[in-house]
């Protein structure tokens, strides 16, 4: 195909200009030998740019970018965690209130839970994923495995706050379940795994978690780590005082006491 006078001063060395749908094109081209042809083969490879007789030749977007310098781009993920934090909007304020007074980073303890419900990832795993997230340069926090296992024990430590979170979601009147779950643990760094009472009737080294969940919210709304050797019925009254719900009542079979 032949092309005007003032297209040909466009045309570089391995380039190839191609006219299509009214507009015409510059293409890089590559040579390679084909063993099957048994000669040299053209290959046309990315999209340089348009060219018009006005403008002359005009960048494509995409090879703007291929030329911009190695580590000014980051791309990033938003949808996920945007829809993560948009039905949590009220849960996060709550966060923020409980640990204001705090030297706990209640973002860290947010972008934990966001990256361990999205890509079940393990705690050596959630700095990366992080990075890749939009939100890692809007809060400027970093979840480096060191960080996270600090980030755990400060947590643990942190019952006053842990407390001043579930308080703030409403139970008056709410109708509630509470329910004791049983964990196996062979762990001698746990303080709380003594030796229990298990329901297959044997005793095993076991920890308790005791919860409170709300039907309405369809969450819990307290829990508390119990010692495997204490049974439920004596750390129950506690876990309600603890709790701060208020009239309660207790609806429960005869086997419980």
């Amino acid at each position: 195909m032949s092309f005007p006078d003032w297209i040909e001063k466009f045309r570089k060395p391995k380039t190839e200009i191609r006219f299509l749908n009214g507009q015409y094109y510059i293409y890089s081209i590559s040579y390679k030998y084909s063993a099957e042809l048994k000669r040299t083969k053209k290959i046309t490879g990315k999209l340089l740019g348009k060219i018009t007789e006005n403008d002359g030749f005009i960048q494509s977007q995409k090879d703007k970018l291929r030329d911009m310098p190695h580590g000014s781009i980051h791309v990033a993920e938003f949808g996920v965690y945007e829809l993560f934090l948009s039905h949590m909007e009220k849960e996060t304020k709550y966060l923020e209130k409980a640990f204001a007074d705090s030297y706990i980073d209640w973002k860290q303890i947010i972008a934990m839970a966001m990256i361990r419900f999205i890509y079940q990832s393990p705690i050596k795993m959630m700095d990366f994923h992080w990075y890749n997230s939009y939100f890692h340069t809007q809060w400027g926090i970093s979840l480096s495995d060191k960080q996270i296992s600090a980030l755990l024990r400060e947590l643990g430590d942190s019952r006053d706050n842990i407390l001043a979170y579930f308080r703030q979601f409403s139970t008056v009147g709410a109708h509630l379940l509470i329910d004791t779950t049983n964990i196996p643990s062979r762990s001698t760094k746990i303080e709380s795994v003594r030796l229990g009472y298990s329901r297959d009737m044997s005793f095993t080294p076991q920890t308790n978690l005791f919860f409170i969940f709300s039907l309405e919210l369809q969450m819990p709304v307290y829990y508390r780590v119990v010692p495997g050797n204490i049974r439920d019925v004596k750390s129950f009254t506690l876990s309600l005082q603890e709790s701060g719900i208020p009239n309660v009542v207790i609806v429960a079979d005869k086997g419980f006491h």
